[in-house]
């Protein structure tokens, strides 16, 4: 024997309230919704009918919300079979049901049931459009009994639905919620709609910013009207049509969102309001834009408050990608005004967004900007001056090094704040800019002037002497000649020996149990490099100098002041050097 399941329509009206809406208000969407489907159905068959949807609130202890329709209506067999039935939608009649759903808002059949989720019953007039119909009335109960009976009730083809506030959804049944939530999913309809209360008309009606039959000047502004009540943004620095097969609507540049923050979009379906922040419509790069679509061609979930994923979908965001990179492209062309103030207000968040993904960074790094040797400078200005470009990831060497940078034509920026070293690496390997360095010891020579071969020739045992005091240090000493000659010497190091300073302090104040470990995975440290500057006279007297315990002293002292004006912090090792020599010169002095 076959048996048939069960509903507890309590139970699913529940799941309605806690799991599919987010909010009660939507039984006004959901209600308009089929009005909306049921004037579509009538206009296939009176294809010169003007669609009107009238709501009417009735006030009293237990508000009543009266909404009225010149769809087709329905007939008694259509009443027990859409009605009464879960699940079960007149759309769903149609032939080709893939192709049918374009032209209407809702797919389920479960609309009807959302308005339990603010009263007890639910009293339904219809009289179908179909010749010789009669006029009906069908009363649904939230325990899920219904009664159903032919009505002398005069009406005009379509459809009465009242609904009888609960006592403790009475909010929803305020006026100005009424009008808000009308206003909000139902006001760009392509139906008259007004709402009545105390004998006064409300028209929800307003002009949607994707109509093409109206000046695009006007719908630019109608559009920034919507995105500051949708989003609630504190600036909007430009906004653009975006359109293509499936979708029409307007994107927004208004920075403010940080990276995986939440998405400030919009989504209409055949006019009619959906949700906010409908996750992965905007690209994940794309956090300063906001974005609002109407579309006839993407369905929306059974809540009707997400979108089915389906090739729709999948060609819709990428093709609202597209648009979206085509516009910061064209940007410095055409409103480069509106860039400037892009990169001054928010870059770094472009940089974030640009560190993370490629595709964004090709389009907007030659418009960063950078502080540099020779001021705060954007990368396509510095291309412009420089064949090589060096950057240096760390900010106190940067300091260390721009004034000598300076002094021989040479440009380095500093790429050491947040997403600055990624971004540098990026362009060098993803965007293959073989244009940009980082600043190692050997290109710090080459942006330093050279002794001739003369001055070697007189400074080589000087050199000789120098490095024989500084191996034990694994200190690799070089003679060249800088500016400003005030400074004696250079301490430089790049990011790995950098890393393995930092591991090597670690190890001097671990217990010896880390300082093993540390010393099994720690690599050999590299020669690290002290640029001698012969143009010194600190320098130039310790060439003349002939004690070899004094040299040894300041040769020390001298390595220690390097990495002091490094800002480089002493290791254990270090403060040892510079109080065992400081005591030296101190010795020296007395005798």
């Amino acid at each position: 024997m076959d048996y048939r399941f069960k509903v507890n329509l309590k139970g699913v009206i529940s799941i309605l309230s806690n799991h599919l809406y987010s909010t009660p208000n939507v039984f006004l969407r959901e209600l308009t919704q089929n009005c909306c489907d049921a004037i579509t159905a009538r206009q296939k068959v009176e294809p010169g009918l003007k669609g009107e949807i009238n709501y009417e609130l009735i006030s009293g202890s237990r508000p009543v919300l009266m909404i009225e329709d010149n769809g087709c209506g329905l007939t008694e067999e259509e009443i027990h079979k859409f009605l009464a039935t879960i699940g079960m939608s007149s759309k769903r009649e149609e032939e080709d049901f893939i192709s049918a759903r374009r032209d209407f808002i809702g797919q389920f059949g479960i609309g009807l049931l959302s308005s339990y989720m603010v009263c007890d019953q639910i009293i339904v007039y219809t009289r179908s459009h179909k010749k010789g119909s009669q006029t009906f009335e069908w009363i649904g109960n939230c325990d899920g009994t219904y009664s159903l009976s032919q009505t002398k009730k005069k009406m005009a083809v379509g459809t009465k639905v009242f609904i009888h506030a609960s006592l403790d959804k009475l909010k929803y049944f305020e006026p100005d919620n009424i009008e808000e939530s009308l206003s909000r999913y139902c006001s760009f309809l392509n139906h008259d709609l007004k709402l009545i209360f105390d004998e006064k008309e409300t028209k929800i009606n307003k002009t949607a910013p994707w109509r093409k039959d109206i000046d695009a000047d006007l719908r630019t502004e109608l559009a920034k009207d919507l995105a500051n009540t949708q989003f609630n943004s504190p600036e909007i620095l430009d906004a653009f049509p975006v359109e293509s097969d499936f979708i029409d609507g307007y994107a927004f540049l208004m920075p403010g969102t940080s990276l995986g923050g939440a998405r400030k979009n919009s989504v209409y379906i055949r006019n009619m309001y959906i949700n906010s922040g409908v996750a992965d419509l905007l690209p994940e790069w794309a956090c300063m834009f906001g974005l609002i679509i109407n579309s006839d061609d993407l369905t929306p979930s059974a809540s009707r408050e997400s979108l089915h994923e389906d090739g729709y979908l999948q060609s819709t965001k990428q093709e609202i990608e597209r648009s979206l990179n085509i516009y910061l492209q064209r940007l410095s062309e055409s409103k480069p005004a509106i860039l400037k103030k892009l990169i001054q207000k928010y870059e770094s968040i472009l940089k974030n967004v640009a560190s993370q993904n490629i595709d964004f960074l090709k389009i907007i790094y030659p418009h960063l900007t950078y502080e540099s040797s020779i001021g705060r400078i954007s990368f396509k200005e510095l291309s412009e001056q420089a064949d090589t470009i060096y950057f240096v990831s760390d900010v106190d060497e940067f300091h260390k090094v721009a004034p000598i940078a300076s002094s021989t034509q040479n440009i380095i920026i500093n790429a050491g704040y947040s997403f600055e070293p990624t971004l540098m690496l990026n362009l060098r390997h993803d965007l293959k800019l073989k244009n940009i360095k980082p600043l190692d010891s050997d290109a710090l020579l080459n942006c330093i002037k050279s002794p001739s071969e003369k001055e070697q020739q007189k400074w080589s045992d000087f050199l000789e002497k120098i490095k024989e005091i500084l191996d034990a240090y694994n200190i690799n000493p070089e003679l060249c000649k800088f500016k400003p000659a005030q400074i004696p010497v250079i301490y430089f190091e790049d990011e790995t020996q950098r890393e393995q300073r930092r591991i090597e302090k670690f190890k001097e104040e671990a217990n010896d149990l880390f300082s093993s470990m540390i010393s099994h995975i720690q690599s050999e440290i590299p020669p690290r490099d002290i640029l001698i500057n012969i143009d010194n006279p600190v320098i130039k007297s310790l060439k003349n100098l002939d004690d070899m315990q004094k040299m040894e002293s300041v040769v020390k002292l001298l390595y220690i002041q390097s990495l002091l004006l490094g800002r480089h912090s002493l290791g254990l090792k270090e403060l040892d050097i510079l109080n065992e020599n400081l005591g030296k010169l101190i010795e020296f002095s007395i005798i």
